[in-house]
């Protein structure tokens, strides 16, 4: 049969290069808008700010030293697998403020993006089909490309793929160049495991190699001793690269160790998104295209390279390849398909490999296109003469367009997120680009500036993701957990902190047995982003033992009810003492100090509260001020309801079109909404049920609206 190209051989280097088409043109725009997109994906990137920590650590010659970070566990060393990397980043940060890590995760993808297009090519892929793979993988990893240290394992993923599908030609230089990757590697993410098994799989198919030539050729002597070499220079490799993992790093062969403990602390695994297997049905229906954690844009080219595949067979059926003669192509095709199969367990097992996943089916995928494409013409005979004429042109042109005209909507959802009028997100106004991007959500800045500048500091229990912000602003405070989890803190405290953050837990004495156990001095939590948390500091505060000091429309800030430990926690009046950066902070946190304290808020208070609210909404704290004018009392009197009826309308109104107004104002006026409802449901009319119901749902729907808008795609 003859040889449609299916597998093409290394081009010949004298041969002459092919003008870029406009395809090509077009082709490698949507390739940089694909860049774009996985470039400024918006992410809050808490895992940035463990990074910085570890690099200012570092920096102060700490490195390998005890923990001084928590207070559950202290003095217990922390084997930082990814210090050389944190230590980058923090570098980048100190040099370039918010824009160097920035500028570091976007060096990191441009190299890999230039590695995978080298390989596609490299295979004798022609250049449009190399530029379609490398965007359909950098659309793939998008979506699990936070600012990281991770970044640095995916490029080093791909850079070891590299040497180790090298020719022959390039002799010892690839085991020279993939111990000093894998070296690297081992100090600046725990992934490097993954380098391990691709030289040993690199050492596998040597072998195999071998074994076909002595089957094919067993007369050529010079063969046999060139592979075998091969064979014995990998295994040598592969011996060096267990000494390097063990030995080339701050903390010795503990830091093989580390990853086994991740993988098998199921209780924190399975609860985070990153760590559920690839069918995953919320990850998949609940996420979108392009949104941060979205298994779709790999599941799709997942898909989409098993149809090509599947049809590639079909059409061209007869068509046989030995092994001996894939091994004679630019690159090593046998390695680059078995590398994605070497990976499906782990993809499978946990969609955070992804991001590993995706660049390794970039070459395979090119080559599954090509050979369709060869397959195709070569079997129908109208595809091969559209394709040798003049129409090609202008339907890749026009393909090309439909893809960036695509790619370009897809980018510009993504950056819309970033406005400044953002009604989903309050925090981007008087940020620099580089900061909006260094972390999309930054609602922490005022409740740090008011524990820095009062001086307060102590042990604090918070929410995972809040941890190391705080810890990087404030480094004199101690924290019970951060975001070294499974990989720093045994079970015991894992099961603790856990105990705690669970929206079913609504046992008071188990939470506060916790805390007293643990020697807790503030709670920190995050109502805005996870809005179930403001139960937990409704508990502790109704217990009496913790009372509120800082209650803004993000966060609250409960320090233990005890003068000894600090004075201002007598009296709500004592937090006139304190620094606030808005005065309407002020009276929201004395509003609730007080309602817990002492059970009630007195007319002056709720006069002041009601005023502040006017001028800086905030859902809980219009709850706790229809509290407050109820009183004792079964129903709403008519003053209040008036007062909460016309607020509600006002926030309605005004809510969708400020910044943060659909997480503020939006969810403020459906709150005295459901008020209403309810209020009229005890002590009104039917009517009155009906008309607060209507409104709540034709705001609900609006706001539904505004995610549409600049939630992304």
């Amino acid at each position: 049969m003859p040889d449609y190209g299916l597998i093409s051989a290394t081009p010949d280097p004298t041969a002459p290069r092919t003008a870029w088409s406009i395809s090509d043109a077009l082709l490698s725009m949507c390739l940089m808008l694909a860049g774009l997109i996985a470039w400024t994906m918006p992410f809050t990137n808490e895992d940035l700010f463990l990074a910085l920590c570890a690099g200012r650590d570092i920096c102060a010659g700490r490195l390998g030293a005890p923990d001084q970070w928590s207070f559950s566990v202290p003095g217990t060393l922390w084997v930082d697998q990814s210090w050389l990397s944190h230590l980058i980043y923090y570098l980048s940060y100190k040099a370039l403020e918010d824009l160097g890590p920035v500028l570091v995760k976007g060096a990191l993808l441009a190299g890999t993006v230039w590695l995978l297009y080298f390989r596609c090519r490299a295979l004798s892929v022609p250049r449009g089909i190399s530029m379609l793979a490398v965007t359909l993988g950098t659309l793939g990893l998008a979506p699990f490309m936070k600012i990281r240290a991770e970044n640095f394992g995916l490029f080093y993923f791909v850079l070891l793929t590299t040497i180790l599908t090298l020719p022959a030609s390039w002799g010892r230089w690839r085991y020279v160049g993939a111990l000093f990757v894998l070296a690297a590697w081992s100090n600046s993410h725990g992934s490097f495991m993954l380098g391990f098994l691709l030289i040993g799989l690199r050492l596998l198919i040597s072998l195999l190699y071998g074994l076909e030539a002595k089957r094919s050729d067993p007369e050529s002597a010079e063969t046999l001793r060139s592979r075998g070499r091969d064979a014995a220079g990998w295994a040598v490799t592969l011996g060096l690269a267990v000494l390097i993992m063990a030995f080339a790093n701050p903390y010795g062969p503990e830091n093989l160790s580390v990853v086994f403990r991740q993988l098998s602390a199921k209780s924190v695994t399975d609860l985070w998104i990153d760590w559920q297997p690839l069918i995953h049905g919320p990850s998949f229906f609940d996420r979108g295209f392009f949104k941060a954690f979205s298994t779709r844009p790999f599941v799709m080219m997942l898909i989409f390279a098993a149809c090509a595949l599947v049809s590639m067979i079909v059409m061209a059926r007869n068509r046989r390849v030995s092994p001996g003669s894939l091994a004679k192509s630019g690159s090593d095709p046998v390695m680059e398909a078995l590398i994605p199969l070497m990976l499906a367990p782990l993809v499978f097992k946990f969609q955070r490999m992804i991001l590993f996943a995706a660049p390794a089916l970039v070459p395979v995928l090119a080559l599954i296109m090509q050979g369709w494409l060869l397959a195709a013409r070569s079997r129908f005979s109208r595809v091969d003469a559209f394709f040798t004429g003049r129409r090609k042109f202008a339907v890749s042109a026009f393909a090309g367009l439909i893809g960036l005209a695509l790619l370009g909507t897809v980018f510009y959802k993504s950056i819309l997120r970033y406005s400044v009028s953002n009604p989903l997100n309050g925090t981007l106004q008087n940020r620099s680009i580089a900061s909006r991007l260094m972390s999309h959500n930054l609602s922490r800045v005022d409740a740090v500036d008011f524990l820095k500048k009062n001086g307060i500091q102590g042990r604090v229990f918070t929410n995972l993701f809040l941890t190391d912000y705080l810890l990087l602003k404030l480094p004199e405070i101690k924290l019970f957990f951060d975001l070294r989890a499974q990989s720093f803190f045994p079970d015991a405290v894992v099961k603790d902190y856990l105990s705690v953050f669970n929206p079913q837990q609504h046992d008071l004495d188990n939470l506060s047995a916790t805390l007293e156990r643990t020697g807790t001095e503030l709670v920190i939590l995050d109502t805005a982003d996870r809005p179930y948390y403001f139960n937990l500091a409704a508990m502790l505060m109704e217990s009496g033992r913790w009372v509120c000091i800082y209650k803004d429309q993000y966060l609250i800030i409960l320090a233990k009810s005890d003068p000894l430990l600090f004075d201002f926690t007598k009296a709500p009046d004592q937090l006139d003492r304190l620094w606030y950066g808005q005065p309407e902070t002020r009276i929201v946190s004395q509003a609730f100090f007080a309602h817990f304290a002492k059970g009630s808020i007195d007319p002056e208070m709720i006069r002041r509260l009601g005023d502040s609210l006017k001028k800086r909404a905030d859902p809980e704290a219009y709850a706790l001020l229809a509290a407050a004018m109820q009183g004792s009392s079964q129903c709403l009197g008519k003053e209040a309801k008036e007062f909460l009826d016309s607020e509600a309308m006002r926030l309605a109104a005004s809510g969708p079109q400020l910044p943060g107004g659909a997480l503020t104002y939006c969810q403020s006026a459906l709150r005295l909404l459901l008020i209403l409802e309810e209020n009229e449901a005890s002590c009104g009319t039917p009517k009155g049920v009906e008309r607060y119901r209507l409104m709540r749902a034709r705001l609900s729907r609006v706001v539904d609206g505004i995610r549409d808008l600049y939630g992304g795609i």
